[in-house]
């Protein structure tokens, strides 16, 4: 990944087999809409048939990870919903199941929800926060590349707040 946790700096050329994403997609399309994996399935094919990250079905996403924390419920699945939810209806949304899903503790010491929160507080134009959180996120992370590109993000956050 070129950038760590957001799929919107994610390479989409070069990088992907479209081949075999042609052949998911035709598996797909005659699979099951119910159950854990066709769910997960479907949120795949939309990030992989949009053209950019602008062109990402947001809602659909959103739609499908309201159904999979049903069928599945995890603090990961949770972390990931919030994170749709703030691409298709905007970051408070986001930040507001984010909260939700970090209530239990159990995403305490997981730096991508750390990161999560980052872009979301980014997005909504807290800038200073964010660049906090995404220096914290950075210090925990286990992955040098993760690192770096959080640094980066957290650096980016930084020259664009007010003050």
């Amino acid at each position: 990944m070129d950038r760590a946790t957001c799929s919107p700096w994610t390479g989409r050329t070069g990088r992907w087999d479209h081949a075999a994403i042609a052949e998911g997609l035709r598996v797909l399309d005659g699979a099951p809409e119910a159950g854990p994996y066709a769910l997960q399935a479907r949120i795949a094919a939309c990030h992989a048939t949009a053209a950019s990250a602008d062109a990402t079905d947001w809602p659909a996403i959103a739609t499908w990870y309201d159904l999979l924390a049903e069928l599945q419920p995890s603090p990961v699945i949770e972390l990931n919903r919030a994170v749709a939810h703030g691409y298709a209806h905007g970051p408070a949304a986001g930040l507001a199941l984010l909260a939700q899903a970090r209530a239990g503790g159990a995403l305490d010491d997981y730096p991508l929800a750390v990161a999560a929160e980052a872009d979301l507080l980014a997005r909504h134009g807290r800038r200073e926060r964010a660049a906090t959180l995404f220096r914290q996120a950075a210090a925990v992370t286990h992955s040098e590349p993760e690192r770096r590109a959080l640094l980066d993000r957290a650096d980016e956050a930084a020259s664009h707040s007010s003050g």
